[in-house]
């Protein structure tokens, strides 16, 4: 767990199996775990602490006279010393550590200790000692069949080599580095720490990029290839947790994704955006039907800073902060967007953004250059399996399904007439709505009745199933044969749970008609199981856009949930929605689309523009947030 990034997980498992060892007195695994709980400490950048648990498990290796453990603590204090910017003390911790090591015949910590040689000598500018230290650590991970610590040495005798401006050797390391990165990343079996494992190895593509961007623009696109297929693997990962469901069997076994397939689902009137954030170097990719164009935005972090300020500002719905909206905006839309401002005019723009871009309203960035419409997509490659759904998708015999105004709370008006018991909540939705911090109890949502009656009116009663009090119920969605409808509609609390997003879900009925109270929260892993056959699924709660990012991964959430549970496209939240404005914004929307025959995008974003000419709903805070992520 600690190397695949979960440190929480990895400290608390740590802590358990300290007071074992001491229960025992077992001294020599004592301080083995005293080390590993500074290993975690020191990766979290908390230098003094690991140094507190570094030296006491020395301690106890001196006392055991463990030359093993003491040379692991000098390399681990080494560490500290040369992170602090101590190389003379780094050096010479080093230097103990593997003369200890060589005699104990210790060949993986002999290899640490070269690679650490190696770190000292590269901080203090002895770039060909540093090489030559990086070179003998990865000699022998590879006689030890280490793939991983052999791809994170090769990766940093690639950065050394381009330090030297060796560009060609730089770029055979870094490629062996990426090499073996996929090798391990296959061997590990659970998808979260296999997302979480891929994401700590970004920065080997990160280099890949800042070394091609030497070349000419022609030798760009192999590498662009090889991130979309990248994205394309991960994208399967999920798509295998639906077990061997038929209607996915072949996007699981689909070959790798290519630039060129990519084009031609496009077509002649979209542009494909594409984001990749970085330390140093951040990249726009620009796809048009007939060409690719590759645009250098500078270092993540300027973006990562206005884009935190342009969110805080639009959800404060403070009227003081339109100032801060429109210069965040201004810089944003041209950081973003200038680079393609002259291809996406009047066509159809699809994005995919990256870390902190999956946040912010690119709609709001588009007012300069008037796009036809704009969706969201997790992945380039995801439009192509969506189109393989679509073509096997059968006409609907209903045209829409809400679920709206569930109760939540046992003071609600509609538990009088009922015989109620007041069991106690389920546990687990006991701990859910606590860490939540809502275990006071979730609001009604009035507007959603409103909003649900509004919106069924543009349909014949005979092809709409409206589903609202005890009906709006967790059993009514995953027991029903949601297959007969082309339109899904929630309007209900949402819950997310960014640490972990299996957590999060759509609240739906607490209780039954007699007054029982139930779990009805329908989370992550149960929309992932539903049979869906929709053109469009509505998320009409708060941030059902959002989810965990996982770097190389994209966001985990509701969206991609009902996604891969069948679904052409999905509207959803990027933030906490006003709820009033909710339903308005929701009547609109579906007039247009299904009243006056827009396309789901179009209708969106005329919504959008309706809604935002209302005064008391001027505030980007109350039309900005709705997306429509999937098919264009």
């Amino acid at each position: 767990y600690l190397t695949l990034g979960d440190d929480e997980k990895a400290l608390k498992l740590y802590e358990e199996s300290l007071k074992l060892r001491r229960a025992q007195s077992d001294r020599r695994r004592e301080s083995t775990v005293l080390g590993n709980m500074g290993s975690l400490f020191e990766a979290k950048g908390d230098l003094e602490k690991a140094s507190v648990y570094y030296r006491d498990s020395l301690k106890i290796s001196d006392d055991l006279k463990d030359k093993a453990g003491r040379a692991l603590n000098y390399g681990r204090l080494a560490s500290i010393a040369r992170k602090k910017g101590d190389l003379k003390t780094a050096t010479e911790l080093l230097q103990q550590a593997l003369v200890l090591n060589r005699e104990v015949e210790n060949q993986r910590e002999e290899a640490s200790n070269l690679a650490s040689i190696g770190l000292v000598t590269d901080q203090n500018g002895e770039k060909l000692s540093a090489f030559d230290s990086f070179s003998a650590s990865v000699k022998i991970w590879h006689s030890l069949e280490d793939k991983n610590q052999e791809a994170i040495l090769s990766y940093r005798k690639a950065r050394v080599l381009r330090d030297l401006n060796r560009i060609p050797e730089a770029k055979h390391n870094i490629q062996a580095a990426i090499s073996l990165v996929e090798k391990f990343r296959g061997t590990i079996p659970d998808q979260r720490l296999r997302a979480a494992y891929f994401a700590t190895a970004q920065q080997y593509y990160q280099l890949t990029l800042m070394l091609n961007g030497k070349d000419a623009e022609e030798k760009v696109k192999p590498l662009k290839q090889e991130i979309l297929a990248a994205e394309d693997e991960l994208n399967a990962v999920h798509l295998k947790m639906r077990g061997q469901d038929r209607r996915f069997a072949g996007l699981i076994d689909t070959d790798s994704f290519g630039l060129a397939k990519i084009q031609k689902q496009l077509g002649s009137d979209t542009v494909l955006l594409e984001y990749k954030l970085g330390d140093d170097h951040s990249y726009l990719w620009v796809v048009t039907a007939k060409e690719v164009t590759i645009h250098d935005m500078g270092p993540r972090a300027a973006i990562d800073a206005a884009a935190k300020k342009f969110y805080d500002a639009i959800t404060s719905d403070d009227p003081n902060s339109d100032p801060q909206i429109a210069a965040a905006r201004m810089y944003l839309a041209g950081k973003l967007l200038g680079p393609a401002a002259d291809r996406v005019n009047g066509k159809t723009i699809a994005i995919v953004p990256d870390s902190v871009l999956q946040f912010i309203p690119f709609a709001l960035l588009t007012d300069d250059i008037a796009p036809k419409e704009l969706v969201l997509l997790p992945s380039a490659s995801v439009l192509s399996e969506l189109r393989a759904g679509s073509d096997r998708r059968k006409p609907t015999a209903k045209t829409l399904a809400v679920f709206a105004d569930a109760v939540f709370a046992e003071t609600d008006v509609r538990l009088k007439a009922a015989k109620v018991t007041f069991e106690k909540t389920p546990v687990q939705t006991q701990r859910l709505l606590r860490d939540m911090e809502i275990a006071s109890g979730l609001p009604r949502l009035l507007s959603s009745r409103v909003e649900a009656r509004n919106i069924s009116a543009f349909v014949p009663k005979e092809k709409v199933d409206l589903n609202i009090d005890f009906e709006a119920s967790r059993e009514n969605v995953t027991d029903r044969d949601l297959t007969q409808y082309n339109i899904v509609h929630f309007a209900t609390h949402g819950l997310l749970d960014t640490a972990n997003p299996e957590f999060s879900g759509l609240v739906l009925s607490l209780y039954d008609k007699d007054g029982r109270q139930k779990d009805g929260i329908m989370r992550l892993g149960q929309i992932y199981n539903l049979r869906l056959n929709s053109d469009l699924v509505v998320l009409s709660a708060c941030q059902t856009a959002l989810g965990k990012d996982v770097r190389g991964e994209g966001m985990i959430g509701l969206t991609r949930g009902f996604m891969f549970a069948g679904a052409k496209r999905v509207l959803s939240t990027l933030w906490k929605v006003d709820d009033a404005a909710t339903a308005e914004f929701m009547k609109i929307f579906y007039r247009n689309m299904l009243q006056n025959k827009m396309a789901p995008a179009i209708a969106l974003r005329s919504a959008q523009n309706e809604l935002r000419k209302i005064p008391r709903y001027r505030s980007p805070y109350f039309w900005a947030g709705f997306i429509i992520q999937g098919e264009l």
